[in-house]
C-alpha cells in the first residue's frame, strides 16, 4: 500500500495557500458552491494546459513538477469546497 502522508501534508501545504486567496472559502451556500465549482474548473483547465505543454517531456522533472502542481491546486479547491460542505453538515 502506498504511503499518503507526504502527499496529504503536500495537499494540505496548498489548502493553506489556497485558503490565503479565498479567505471567505467555499461555503455549502448557494454562492459558495457558485463560486467553489467554477474554480474547480479553472483548475482542471490549468491541468489540461499543462499536460499540452508538458506532455511530451514526460516523465522529465520539468514536465511531472508543473502538472503536479496544478493537480495539488485542483485538489485544494475541491477539499476547499468539500471543507465547506462539512462545515454545514458535520458526520458524526
Amino acid at each position: 500500500m502506498t504511503d499518503l502522508g507526504p502527499i496529504l501534508d503536500e495537499s494540505a501545504d496548498h489548502v493553506e495557500l489556497l485558503e490565503s486567496r479565498y479567505p471567505q472559502g467555499f461555503p455549502a451556500d448557494r454562492n459558495g458552491v457558485r463560486l467553489g465549482i467554477p474554480s474547480l474548473e479553472d483548475e482542471l483547465r490549468e491541468v489540461w494546459y499543462e499536460w499540452n505543454l508538458n506532455k511530451r517531456r514526460l516523465p522529465s522533472a520539468e514536465g511531472t513538477l508543473a502538472l503536479e502542481g496544478e493537480l495539488f491546486d485542483m485538489l485544494a479547491v475541491a477539499v476547499m469546497i468539500v471543507k465547506g460542505i462539512r462545515g454545514a453538515h458535520p458526520r458524526g
